[in-house]
């Protein structure tokens, strides 16, 4: 009748700041930011947890310990899924999590420094291939100039032909 009570809970995001500390303090404390937050018999309270929704409850809206567990989830969660170029947020997250991502090996060697390192290698493909594409449009166009400019010489109607696309890539 009433429906579950989680769903009638209110989302209470964070900003900026809170995440900017959240991922930095993180980046400070690996062992924390990997899991080993566990007090001895498995009990669930922590106070470094408690600690650190003090100072994230400062600088924004407050929420619960399980929330900011949940918003550290989803920090690592989107470090690991984002490609280059990486926020300053992702590489603390990655430097607080290479423990847990990757131990006992360097990161281009754990699969998602290798997935990483293939995802840049694919995009400096795209943009060479890119860079390739303009300068071909650029040669024919050039072509295409000398070649409408012949026919102008005989047939002075001819249209001129059309500038270089601008370059948009901006390095």
């Amino acid at each position: 009748m009433f429906g579950n009570m989680e769903n009638n809970k209110k989302f209470v995001g964070s900003n900026k700041a809170q995440i900017a500390y959240l991922c930095q303090y993180m980046a400070g404390h690996p062992e924390f930011a990997a899991g080993d937050y566990r007090t001895p018999l498995g009990a669930s309270y922590n106070p470094q947890w408690e600690s650190l929704k003090r100072a994230l409850d400062e600088l924004g809206p407050q929420r619960s310990v399980e929330q900011w567990k949940i918003c550290w989830r989803d920090q690592k969660r989107k470090a690991r899924d984002e490609g280059p170029p990486i926020s300053d947020n992702t590489v603390h997250v990655l430097n607080a999590t290479s423990q847990e991502m990757a131990v006992g090996c360097g990161p281009e060697e754990s699969p998602i420094g290798a997935a990483n390192a293939l995802r840049r290698e694919a995009n400096d493909l795209r943009r060479e291939a890119n860079d390739l594409r303009r300068e071909a449009l650029i040669t024919a166009q050039k072509h295409l100039a000398i070649l409408i400019a012949k026919d102008k010489k005989k047939n002075p109607s001819v249209p001129a032909p059309l500038p270089p696309p601008p370059n948009r890539r901006q390095t």
